[in-house]
């Protein structure tokens, strides 16, 4: 089991979740309603999967984070995180691409962590560069 999971939207992390951080009572129980939602099937890939397997309730939950993100509902984003990373202990990313057109893509990578990023900045236009 990887200690920490990365959400990253096009590229760029947005959330980092550390298993090692133990969840509260409220948060586990929260989790475990969302699990017994999907108990009663969930809508999938235009169709409703009545009895969902594993991976079929995490492409669903990430499908829920992705657009939670990208509409700014924190409190959705952590719940649907925490269910990923507690759930899913062996997926270390998931790769949100919102492409221009309104297409959302979502990938679980289980096999690799997310290597370290360098925030680059560069000079606005018309200012001075120092050295």
């Amino acid at each position: 089991m990887s200690e920490k999971m990365t959400v990253l939207v096009n590229g760029i992390a947005q959330v980092e979740y550390r298993r090692d951080v133990p969840l509260e009572e409220r948060q586990r129980a929260y989790l475990t309603k969302m699990d017994a939602q999907m108990d009663n099937g969930i809508p999938l890939d235009g169709e409703t999967v009545d009895q969902p397997d594993r991976l079929q309730r995490a492409r669903y939950v990430a499908l829920t984070l992705a657009e939670a993100i990208l509409q700014d509902r924190e409190a959705e984003t952590a719940a649907t995180c925490s269910w990923l990373a507690e759930r899913i202990p062996d997926l270390q990313q998931v790769r949100i691409d919102a492409g221009e057109d309104g297409q959302v893509r979502v990938e679980l990578i289980f096999d690799r962590p997310l290597e370290n990023q360098v925030k680059v900045q560069f000079p606005m236009p018309g200012e001075e560069t120092r050295h």
